[in-house]
């Protein structure tokens, strides 16, 4: 009962009919599925799935990149990551809290108890089809739902990819299903009384288009929506580093990322050098045949999102930017889809590079008297973005960019992530530091590692005083993240 529509019914009339018959279909086939399934019999199915995939990892990767236009290389990488995932969200569905809460009359108790919601629609985005789309699809078949995908036009033959590996692991029939729609057609199953939750990745447009689709009706919506997201260089920055990691933030998957860096902010005492040692980095980044390993930078994916770079460079330059690197798309190539690696110097503010999301390989360097001013142009774009934040810095300073701004998340360097303010008006996000890329980073500046661990030491105190809801775990988690570190012990110098 797994149903594949082909690329004709896009077209037609009937295809919104189908979607929200199937949709029909798919709660009803959610009921006995929900009623009769036992969590330990959904995680080894899960696990299968990953098996299955696991042992596609090659066709996938080739799949994706004949999709997608990326780099083979890179589109076969992905497969571990989603395999990964899927078996992590596996795992999750065993330890779901079902906690207590307070008590209200005498002699009675209440607890919490996490049901299946019913219908979830997945609607997955062309850039990344699998490592997305496996972030809803698994928790949603975990938790005991049925699954309804709705994939990119670009990348239609990832669902059916899905759908044989979900028939060899087990799967109920019917529990899993996809569909290939329109975009009107897939805001009128958003809208069918059957969905009961939908998780969708893609442009702030498109979220904004599924809140009207789902309005009234009281369904959850997990959006993962386009970013603007920032890299900001200052003075003391080894500018070779912060070049290379700037290059890859840009023109990995050839921008097409909602995590590229899309705005390179830097100061004026080093602006012009780090230009240089910018162009020295993206000559390393060869544009060709995504087939090619070789090959860092393959085509854009449609002609929409390339018009959109063709307007951001040409309104760019039209308002005093530099051309430094590329701007164009490249001729001889088997489509007109290839753009040049671009990096440009001096942009404006009032520039669509600035102002919106541009989703290619695109570099904007924009100049900044200084810190402070960054942080008040950042704060500024705030209003319409929640972005991520690389920093490139050597010491620690006593007030960074990140305790300025209210980020999602930030980065120092490429390897050492460290919390956002902890007043931020955005939750707090704690990444994960990577030990050895840590280690590396303070080898032989022991100045640097107890910076850090001041920083720590100092938001785990301002959490604490804070009183806020979180506070005494994230406090604690602060406290143990310092005594890990303190015990971290650099190389001498080399």
């Amino acid at each position: 009962m797994v149903h594949s529509f082909t690329i004709y019914d896009i077209l037609t009339r009937n295809a919104a009919f189908r979607g929200e018959r199937l949709a029909v279909e798919a709660e009803g086939i959610y009921l006995d599925y929900s009623k009769n399934r036992l969590t330990d019999e959904t995680l080894r199915l899960l696990l299968k799935l990953a098996d299955a995939i696991e042992a596609r990892a090659d066709e996938i990767g080739r799949l994706e990149s004949a999709n997608a236009g990326k780099p083979v290389g890179a589109a076969i990488d992905e497969v571990p990551v989603v395999v990964d995932n899927l078996r992590f969200f596996a795992g999750a569905g065993r330890v779901m809290e079902g906690k207590a809460v307070n008590e209200y009359v005498a002699g009675h108790t209440s607890l919490i108890r996490r049901e299946p919601v019913g219908v979830v629609a997945s609607i997955a985005p062309w850039n990344y089809p699998y490592l997305t789309s496996v972030n809803s699809i698994v928790p949603g078949l975990m938790a005991g739902n049925a699954v309804l995908l709705k994939h990119s036009p670009q990348t239609p033959l990832c669902a059916e990819r899905y759908a044989e590996a979900f028939a060899e692991a087990g799967l109920p029939e019917g529990v899993f299903q996809y569909l290939h729609l329109s975009q009107e057609d897939t805001l009128r199953v958003v809208a069918a009384p059957e969905v009961d939750f939908v998780a969708f990745t893609g442009s702030v447009a498109g979220g904004r288009a599924m809140e009207r689709a789902a309005q009234g009706r009281f369904i959850g919506l997990a959006l993962e929506l386009g970013g603007k997201d920032p890299a900001v260089v200052l003075e003391d920055a080894d500018l070779d580093r912060a070049a290379r990691g700037v290059v890859f933030g840009a023109f990995f998957n050839a921008g097409q990322t909602c995590l590229s860096t899309e705005r390179v902010f830097v100061v004026e005492a080093v602006h012009d050098a780090f230009v240089e040692e910018v162009v020295k980095a993206a000559a390393e980044w060869k544009l060709g045949d995504p087939f090619d390993a070789e090959t860092k930078v393959g085509p854009m994916n449609n002609e929409p999102t390339a018009r959109k770079m063709d307007a951001h460079v040409a309104d760019a330059l039209a308002k005093g930017a530099t051309l430094v690197l590329g701007g164009s798309r490249e001729s001889g190539r088997p489509t007109d889809l290839y753009y040049q690696p671009t990096v440009l110097a001096d942009v404006s503010l009032d520039t669509l590079v600035n102002r919106e999301e541009t989703f290619g390989p695109v570099a904007p360097l924009f100049r900044f008297r200084d810190e402070a001013e960054a942080v008040a142009h950042n704060r500024a774009s705030l209003r319409q973005w929640l972005p991520a934040e690389p920093l490139w810095l050597r010491q620690v300073h006593g007030t960074t960019v990140g305790e300025a701004d209210s980020v999602g998340e930030v980065s120092l360097l490429d390897g050492a992530p460290r919390p956002a303010d902890v007043f931020a008006e955005t939750d707090l996000h704690l990444l994960a530091i990577e030990r050895q890329a840590f280690l590396d980073l303070v080898s032989d500046r022991p100045e640097l590692l107890q910076g850090v661990l001041a920083q720590v030491a100092g938001a785990a105190r301002a959490i604490q005083a804070s009183a806020r809801e979180p506070a005494v775990s994230t406090a604690g988690f602060l406290r143990s993240a310092h005594d890990h570190l303190a015990r971290l012990e650099p190389r001498e110098g080399r």
